[in-house]
């Protein structure tokens, strides 16, 4: 399976995701901003719009169609800690309309067992149009797509593909917690069905491969981790504009002047208290 869509924030300056995306994609073109956001560009020939300002304090990227797994990767390898909202996953198999039958009965089967909705869409009066089947919902964390790409790519776009008789599974999958969302961003494009016990079902039927479910739970957090994760999303706003004034390099300067004072303070602790004494080891 391959990424089909991306949208990601980016914790970064916009100018230094620009530049990076500048890298594969070439220079972008000035675009109307997604809603809440001030300014944008786009890659028209790529699919890919970078959006920033606003009340927004990182960059958000959304990208769809052929070039999502070249972008997911360059996101994925530059700035390790993003988050993804969405992120598609497909997979393109022949067969034509009999197979897509075929398939799409089984996957009913699957829904119904998990008590998932489904849904089709065809034309009664044109036998020739490609249909879609879609299993669960736009609300809901993870939504199945079949569809006959072949059929759609003459319909929507007037290309004649090489292969009329394509079909493609594809999983859709929008977090709606932080936790979740950053999991996303570590996921695998083959992986995505992991979300769900329904889908890793409905994703070997079509593959023949099995991911280990994800659960939805939160990791435990200590008072101390809860204590450290409020004081960032308090002041990272004043870090952010710390940035602009100061420049990135300052900004890691600092941070990494903070970690030497706690890490001080920790041997400090630890040689008084003999209880920390193996966490102080263990950096």
């Amino acid at each position: 399976m391959r990424f089909d869509a991306y949208r990601a924030t980016v914790p970064a300056m916009p100018v230094h995701v620009q530049r990076i995306l500048m890298d594969e994609l070439g220079n972008p073109m000035e675009a109307s901003p997604h809603k809440n956001y001030k300014k944008a560009v786009h890659w028209p020939m790529a699919g890919a719009r970078l959006n920033w300002g606003g009340h927004n304090l990182n960059p958000f990227l959304d990208v769809q169609g052929d070039h999502s797994p070249v972008i997911a990767d360059i996101i994925r390898e530059h700035f390790i800690y993003h988050s993804v909202s969405r992120a598609d996953a497909c997979v393109d198999f022949k067969g034509g309309r009999d197979e897509f039958k075929r398939v799409g009965s089984d996957l009913v089967t699957i829904a119904k067992k998990w008590g998932v909705s489904t849904r089709l869409i065809a034309s009664p009066s044109d036998d020739e149009k490609g249909q879609t089947l879609y299993i669960g919902s736009r609300t809901s964390e993870v939504m199945v797509r079949l569809y006959e790409k072949g059929k759609q790519l003459q319909e929507v776009k007037g290309q004649t593909p090489e292969n009329p008789d394509l079909i493609r599974f594809e999983i859709e999958v929008k977090p709606n917690k932080a936790d979740r969302k950053q999991l996303l961003a570590r996921t695998a494009p083959q992986e995505l069905p992991s979300f769900s016990r329904w889908s890793i079902k409905a994703c070997s039927l079509v593959t023949g491969s099995v991911v280990p479910f994800q659960p939805r739970v939160s990791e435990r957090r200590t008072e101390a981790q809860k204590a450290l994760d409020h004081m960032c999303a308090q002041y990272k706003g004043q870090g952010a504009n710390f940035a602009r004034m100061h420049g990135r390099k300052a900004l890691k300067k600092l941070l990494a002047q903070f970690y030497r004072d706690c890490i001080e303070a920790a041997g400090e602790e630890s040689q008084s208290d003999p209880k920390t004494s193996n966490i102080a080891g263990a950096d």
